[in-house]
């Protein structure tokens, strides 16, 4: 595949099926081209591509007594009898499953769509040569190589360059290109006290874009904390103010905030409604479709229609909703273009296996003038830097969160002090004003934020987070 090619796979798919399908219909369609390097240390293991996937996704709608039967199917068996199965799944399913609207309007039109930069034009031109140089820079940046106290135990560096597309029956005819970069790293820390267990951090990521300029910040913090965490004794429990990183909040707030902010959830009124506070007045937070370099940065949803930015919270207090077509259809609003299919774990590098769901797509977090790290840490005199979270479990029904404190660090006298491991840290994220909340409690926002693929922000300091101890 190549970003040059004139017909996209959802195009193709819907020419050899539209005499079949009644309108009104959706497809969409994944061509993806994937190169992935793994290592043993800082030894080649193996080195595997180009692997090749295409793939659609279809999706009908069905009238059944004033509701509205959906079907879904799936396939990369793009022959004539393959797309053919996958639209006798999806017939069968519109007769099981059904939805509490009327009529369904899709998305119409093939008009402009904002144009955004999605493409590492290393990863399309020499995905493995640009794999090549990335892990080169990266394992530079180990004393000797990693070869005595602390390296690399593994790791793995994947790049996918890849075509999404949609169309419908009402007209839409859209695709776009981009290319994604997954970084999976193990710092290992073995030398030191004798009898002393190896210090392990883990470190996964995933960006648009393979960003070597990173690396000369990050893989001497990596080293840091893989040799704390031999060190590391067992936090102190109770109620502290807590320093949240956005490497942290990234795998907390999207998912439960999203969440409560759909469309779904208004329809099961399990949503924070427009115009309440569920936040601390620090918090600006927008949804912008459009940030550079974003994970989930498009001109074009997954539905097909044109995305635009909005203030989901201003100050605190709900401002916006967003709407896929079923649950826009269902409560008489229209779709916002924030859908997105959600990747099932393992899966991630295709999409086209599951239902498009709405969620606002880049959460950007407006900077607050708590001022640097550093600053930070001095507003906070006495209390707790969070380094890596275990699984934190964020829940958008029940709005909780909750992680073991795989390594963080007290803070003594404004400034990080030994390491602690062990216990957890969790509570709701967001809830009614006069709720505690990790959302509510915010004291401070720091004025540097940074991207972590879909969430850009600075760090927070949360005052009255509750901490157990460990053993």
């Amino acid at each position: 595949m190549t970003d040059s090619e004139a017909v996209p796979v959802a195009r193709r798919a819907a020419e050899q099926l539209r005499s079949e399908l009644p309108a009104p219909w959706e497809i969409f369609g994944e061509e993806l081209l994937r190169h992935e390097i793994h290592y043993v240390g800082d030894r080649v293991e193996i080195v595997r591509g180009p692997i090749e996937l295409e793939g659609i996704g279809l999706r009908i709608f069905r009238p059944r007594e004033g509701q509205m039967g959906v079907g879904s199917g799936s396939t990369n068996d793009l022959s004539r009898d393959g797309l053919r199965r996958a639209l006798r799944d999806a017939e069968l399913g519109a007769k099981l499953s059904v939805f509490p609207a009327e009529r369904v309007v899709l998305p119409g039109g093939t008009g402009p769509t904002p144009t955004v930069s999605n493409t590492d034009r290393r990863i399309v031109e020499d995905p493995l040569g640009a794999l090549r140089a990335f892990a080169a820079q990266l394992l530079g940046q180990f004393p000797d190589g990693g070869r005595r106290e602390v390296g690399p135990s593994f790791g793995s560096l994947r790049v996918t360059f890849g075509r999404r597309s949609v169309v419908n029956s009402a007209g839409v005819e859209r695709s776009d290109t981009g290319t994604l970069a997954d970084l999976e790293w193990a710092v290992k820390s073995t030398a030191g006290p004798e009898g002393a267990p190896a210090g392990e951090y883990w470190v996964n990521s995933r960006a648009r874009r393979l960003d070597p300029d990173d690396l000369e910040v990050d893989v001497p913090r990596w080293i840091r904390v893989a040799r704390d965490v031999r060190s590391a004794g067992a936090p102190t429990g109770g109620t502290l103010p807590v320093i949240f990183p956005p490497s942290i909040l990234s795998d907390i707030v999207p998912e439960v905030l999203g969440g409560r902010l759909s469309g779904a959830a208004e329809r099961r009124q399990m949503a924070s409604p427009v115009g309440t506070q569920v936040a601390s007045e620090l918090l600006t937070i927008d949804d912008d479709p459009h940030l550079p370099w974003a994970t989930h940065t498009g001109g074009f949803d997954d539905e097909g229609s044109p995305t635009r930015s909005s203030n989901l919270l201003e100050r605190g207090v709900v401002r916006a909703h967003v709407y896929d077509v079923l649950n826009g259809a269902a409560l008489g609003q229209a779709p916002t273009g924030d859908t997105f299919r959600t990747a099932r774990l393992g899966e991630s590098w295709f999409r086209f296996t599951e239902p498009p769901a709405a969620q606002p797509l880049n959460f950007d977090v407006r900077p607050g003038s708590g001022g640097t790290d550093e600053e930070l840490l001095e507003a906070v005199g006495e209390g707790l830097w969070l380094e890596q979270l275990g699984h934190t479990f964020p829940d958008a029904a029940t709005g909780g969160f909750g992680g073991e404190i795989r390594i963080a660090y007290r803070i003594h006298g404004g400034r990080l002090a030994e390491p602690v491991r062990g216990g957890t840290i969790g509570g709701l994220v967001l809830a009614p004003s006069g709720t505690p909340s990790l959302m509510g409690n915010v004291t401070a926002i720091g004025s540097r934020p940074r991207l972590i693929g879909r969430f850009r922000s600075p760090a927070w300091l949360v005052a009255k987070t509750p901490v157990s101890g460990g053993s």
